[in-house]
């Protein structure tokens, strides 16, 4: 394990929004954690068929173990929100978390 790689601050959330009476749901993002990660870029798309173009970009996020992270949660780095996408946990000491651009109500 290099220590040195994980120089990159990201940030674990999770919503807990909650929904108005007349069913307006409203997010509410709370730090599960703040983790060092090395961020490694996985892949990219540009979409213009709405007539706006809009680019998505795919990383993978590696973090010491243990970590407590959900598909349901978010990555936040470099003031942008990722998705998290899936989660690798089959090394003992080392957890990837594969994110996209956006949050789960955008994808």
């Amino acid at each position: 394990m290099n220590a040195g790689k994980y120089r990159e601050r990201i940030r674990i959330e999770q919503n807990n929004g909650t929904r108005s009476a007349t069913g307006h749901k409203t997010e509410n993002w709370q730090l599960v954690s703040a983790r060092w990660a090395a961020a490694r870029f996985i892949a990219g798309a540009e979409d213009a068929s709405s007539g706006i173009p809009t680019a998505r970009a795919s990383w993978a996020f590696e973090v010491l173990a243990p970590t407590t992270v959900a598909l349901t949660h978010r990555i936040v780095w470099r003031s942008r929100a990722y998705a998290v996408q899936a989660i690798d946990d089959s090394r003992p000491d080392i957890v990837t978390i594969y994110a996209t651009e956006g949050t789960h109500g955008e994808n």
